[in-house]
């Protein structure tokens, strides 16, 4: 008493039986065509990761890890923003598909390298006013989500790194 249950009644294409299915199954069942496509963009190990290169048009430097203490360029990088910045890198996901007919030239890239397994690489281009994003975690999908690049691109001020 006092508890509700729940049923979603289904019909497969063409067919007039309809079937009653124990539970709320709304959020299995797919509703678009986005919802097939792969979303992933960056699973990252951070406990097998030994370096972080970015590359942007006017600057470039390297995050590497010495005797467990991330340096860059052989200056100091402050931990905690390290940190803060591998750790929101862990799953990196994005429903903000791009329909690109062909890629640009990447004009930023972050290449994530690991002591177990090949590097990861992301690169960004303009596309507009947008930044089309393509990772080779996921070489079939490019998107097009301004969170997710603030999230991947950050720079030597958003990481406390001197760089001459």
């Amino acid at each position: 008493q006092g508890q509700r249950q729940f049923h979603t009644f289904v019909r497969l294409a063409e067919e007039e039986d309809v079937y009653q299915a124990n539970n709320f199954m709304g959020i299995s069942i797919a509703k678009s065509p986005n919802d097939f496509r792969n979303a992933d963009i960056l699973r990252l190990q951070r406990d097998s990761l030994t370096e972080v290169s970015f590359n942007y048009l006017d600057s470039a430097f390297t995050l590497y890890k010495q005797r467990d203490q991330w340096v860059a360029d052989s200056f100091g990088a402050d931990s905690a923003s390290v940190a803060s910045y591998l750790q929101g890198l862990s799953y990196v996901t994005s429903r903000e598909f791009a329909e690109v007919e062909a890629v640009g030239t990447p004009e930023v890239n972050v290449t994530f390298g690991f002591t177990d397994r090949a590097e990861i690489q992301i690169s960004a281009y303009r596309e507009g006013l947008d930044w089309v994003i393509g990772s080779t975690e996921n070489g079939d999908e490019y998107f097009t989500d301004p969170t997710v690049f603030e999230k991947v691109f950050q720079g030597p001020s958003q990481l406390a790194v001197a760089v001459e």
